[in-house]
């Protein structure tokens, strides 16, 4: 995860169903010229309670 990812992340990309804390998706910015591509990352508990 990159600071510039995380910064961009919005309360609506938050999926709260899924896994035991919940997951969000990371607009990412993409590697070895393929172009950015959206991915799923794990929130954890700590994360969860400070959001």
């Amino acid at each position: 995860m990159r600071a510039a990812e995380l910064c961009q992340v919005q309360l609506g990309d938050v999926h709260w169903e899924t896994g035991p804390w919940g997951r969000f998706l990371v607009h990412g910015k993409g590697a070895g010229g393929s172009g950015p591509r959206d991915r799923e990352a794990l929130l954890f508990e700590q994360g969860r309670a400070l959001l």
